[in-house]
């Protein structure tokens, strides 16, 4: 069996009417009743599925098993440190990389930390262990490439701190705590700023 993985819109917002069981684009020619604008989480929350219409370029069919479970791929773009697109099935799904944060774009390492994403899997065959869907519909997963645990290396690193208000990840733990005592990456700051923090200024 298959599933449709769920989207997210540009702006956090989605549509739906009274009857339907779909969230919507607000232009869609589907919604023929009066809509309501509601947070794309909420729709989620209550049962909503995204209209294929609306969204074709992320409503990719996966296979339908518990968490995790892997998919395969080529990764078609970095965004930034922690953030790629990966092309599955000729549908291009959005990956937010798993128990990890790495720096925003204007902090100290974002350039390194993305340039080590390219070099380490840029237009390469990767498999991602998808542990769950965040709030903006991107996949939460691991990143596995040639034995490597791409998550982990960020980290070991110091290009990636472990995040720990969503993960309780041991290894994760462990690898930023040896990153901080060697003073590896970031580290070398005396004071660097965490990236949940820098987002809220």
């Amino acid at each position: 069996m298959l599933f449709w993985l769920y989207a997210s819109a540009q702006d956090g917002l989605v549509y739906i009417s009274k009857t339907g069981s779909k969230y919507h684009k607000q232009q869609c020619s589907t919604l023929r009743t009066e809509s309501t604008a509601i947070k794309l989480e909420e729709a989620k929350r209550l049962g909503y599925e995204l209209c294929a219409k609306c969204f074709p370029e992320a409503a990719a069919l996966i296979p339908a098993k518990n968490y995790p479970y892997d998919i395969h791929g080529v990764v078609v773009k970095i965004i930034d440190g922690d953030s790629i697109t990966m092309l599955v099935e000729k549908s291009q799904l959005k990956i937010r990389l798993n128990g990890i944060d790495a720096p925003e774009a204007g902090q100290a390492y974002w350039k390194k930390s993305r340039e080590f994403l390219r070099n380490a899997i840029a237009n390469k065959t990767i498999t991602a262990r998808v542990f769950g869907v965040d709030r903006y519909g991107r996949l939460l997963a691991d990143i596995l490439a040639n034995g490597r645990n791409i998550n982990s290396e960020l980290v070991a690193n110091g290009l990636a701190w472990h995040y720990k208000a969503y993960s309780s990840n041991p290894e994760l733990a462990k690898l930023e705590e040896e990153a901080r005592k060697k003073r590896i990456g970031l580290w070398q700051d005396p004071r660097p700023i965490a990236p949940w923090d820098y987002r809220r200024r």
